[in-house]
């Protein structure tokens, strides 16, 4: 944000939002401790901030925090400690208000969320649609607003599938089987690429969390965060496997997994790498250009566009710490989505003329590049591709 804008909200007088009560963690009921997510963990949390409207999300802060939120049971201006703190990461207090734990006072009544946007001058910060491949994810955010859900994993999870292609006839009678996947693909027994596979690859288990993936990993394996997704369409998934598999191998990438299923083939991030560098990623993607330039893309919403076409795209999957409750996901993605359901769901209880417009603004300020979806402001992203 712009200093001169936060010298401005300087001037104002904030409250903490009545509608948001702080509980210590160690007095949580078991239902309240049940719905928190890994920060109930994390030795620095020590209040959760919940929410009275299901139109607000929970949150975990320190004890600082829940001290100088305490501070603003009465309406007050800043003070001077808390000006210092905000100078130094004036997004901080632009988050703060946007979720709602903060109100401003305007006028005579205090606002926050949607309605506080024109406080923070936010207006012409963000962009209210993309061109190129970036542009999937604000149809997506649109095709969320109509929804009009009101309960945020449901919202969530349905941004999360937009985009894919669907399971229609003329697929399951190509396809009925996991068998006849498999043979599609060209990884059933006695094929060329599954003997590739595995003399180079070590196959894995399903997760049983998560049982719809085929998952290899290379013998050098080591965890990794970095995401590179390969997004052809459907039709083409064979022909892109075959020259992801040989490109992942040249550039030495981690681990890769591809829907074990029908229904995940036909998502469009059909095909994950794990990559434990950004040269990793870039050297793969350099050479799968090479082999697929021209294949046609099926864009993977809310990922960082690599080529032009959307074939191509990364992301970085959050530390587990970024999980507030137990609905939210550990995925790029999902991480993404959470968010995005939220903010669309405040800004319609809050009547906002444009959610998605919001929701582009909520994402900025919390660090995401929102016209190519890139996490150019993410403290935990620059350390996790470092």
């Amino acid at each position: 944000m712009d200093p001169r804008i936060t010298e401005h909200l300087f001037r104002k007088r904030f409250r903490f939002n009545p509608l948001f009560r702080a509980v210590a963690i160690d007095t949580l009921t078991p239902d309240e401790r049940r719905d928190l997510g890994d920060l109930r963990n994390d030795g620095d949390v020590a209040f959760a901030l919940l929410p009275a409207t299901a139109a607000f999300s929970a949150k975990a802060v320190c004890a600082d925090t829940a001290a100088f939120l305490a501070s603003l049971r009465t309406p007050s201006e800043l003070s001077e400690a808390a000006r210092v703190v905000f100078a130094g990461d004036s997004a901080l207090l632009a988050r703060m208000v946007l979720d709602a734990v903060l109100e401003i006072e305007d006028g005579d009544v205090f606002v926050s969320g949607a309605n506080a946007v024109h406080l923070l001058r936010l207006d012409a910060a963000t962009p209210g649609a993309d061109n190129g491949p970036p542009g999937v994810s604000v149809e997506a955010l649109r095709y969320g607003e109509a929804l009009q859900l009101a309960d945020a994993p449901a919202l969530s999870a349905r941004l999360y599938a937009y985009n894919r292609e669907p399971l229609s006839p003329q697929w399951t009678r190509r396809i009925p089987s996991a068998a006849a996947l498999q043979k599609w693909l060209g990884v059933d027994e006695g094929s060329s690429l599954r003997a590739r596979l595995d003399r180079t690859w070590i196959a894995t288990p399903p997760h049983p969390e998560n049982p719809a993936w085929f998952h290899f990993r290379a013998p050098h394996y080591a965890r990794s965060h970095l995401k590179l997704y390969v997004c052809p369409r459907a039709e083409f998934f064979p022909e892109a496997l075959s020259a992801a598999v040989a490109a992942f191998e040249e550039h030495g990438l981690a681990a890769f997994k591809i829907g074990r299923d029908l229904q995940n083939a036909l998502r469009p991030d059909k095909l994950v790498a794990y990559a434990n560098s950004r040269e990793q990623i870039d050297g793969a993607a350099g050479a799968l250009l090479r082999r697929l330039r021209g294949l046609p893309a099926q864009i993977v919403p809310f990922t960082a566009a690599i080529d032009e076409e959307g074939l191509l795209s990364w992301g970085i999957d959050p530390p587990r710490s970024e999980r507030v409750s137990n609905w939210q996901g550990t995925s790029w993605r999902r991480w993404i989505t959470d968010r995005l359901a939220v903010a669309l769901i405040s800004a319609r209880a809050a009547r906002s003329a444009s959610p998605t417009q919001f929701a582009l603004q909520r994402m900025a300020v919390e660090g995401i590049e929102v016209g190519s979806w890139t996490p150019t402001g993410l403290p935990w992203a620059r350390q996790v591709e470092g």
